[in-house]
């Protein structure tokens, strides 16, 4: 199956930020057909003036296989410092599914999550803060396509608005953040479902608390 180069597009609407060099994964299928689906991948790095890290995106996706049926996992669960909120409209054949943690190690984050990311603050310089959040929205469809962002926020870092319009938030979750991610779980759902696959990410401010 080839792949589509211009399936993963993304308008960054935030500070000074770095696109990292585009990378290629595969989502392996068994079954009939057999095989794999070539996923685009690409990071972003978003440092200030300072030479601060302020937050990191991956961000994956691929269009699918119009023949494909593919069951998602109904797991999108809230853990210990972790705050999940499942929006599917349908079965388990979708997914669209958004997880919020508490205070996390943005350093083992991007370790195991975002070597790219990891290797780019490495050349410049750049400590990675000890503590921040993570945000991880997925959003699927039966025939295999699918966009999925993981956001490492460090913990001081504004994030525009709108924390007071999400209750029940648990303790230990920061209810800013949730907002943030919940425009982010929207501007991916639309992705997924537009003829351009642009994504356009939610503003990030410099301006630490």
């Amino acid at each position: 199956m080839r792949f589509v180069a211009n399936v993963l597009g993304i308008a960054l609407l935030a500070m000074a930020s770095a696109g990292l060099a585009a990378e290629g994964d595969e989502l392996p299928l068994s079954g009939n057909p057999s095989g794999a689906i070539e996923v685009a991948k690409r990071s972003l790095l978003l440092v200030d003036s300072g030479n601060r890290f302020r937050a990191a995106l991956v961000v994956s996706a691929t269009r699918g296989v119009r023949t494909l049926h593919l069951p998602w996992p109904d797991d999108c669960r809230s853990q210990d410092n972790l705050y999940a909120i499942d929006a599917r409209s349908r079965s388990g054949d979708v997914r669209d599914c958004l997880r919020v943690t508490g205070p996390a190690s943005i350093e083992q984050s991007l370790v195991t999550d975002a070597p790219v990311v990891a290797s780019a603050l490495a050349v410049r310089r750049t400590p990675a803060p000890m503590a921040g959040y993570v945000v991880l929205d997925e959003v699927a469809l039966d025939n295999g396509a699918f966009v999925t962002v993981e956001a490492l926020i460090a913990a001081d870092v504004e994030l525009p608005g709108g924390a007071e319009a999400q209750p029940g938030v648990p303790a230990g979750i920061n209810a800013q953040v949730v907002a943030w991610a919940l425009r982010l779980a929207e501007a991916a759902r639309s992705s997924t479902h537009s003829l351009s696959g642009l994504l356009v990410v939610p503003a990030v401010t410099a301006k630490a608390h």
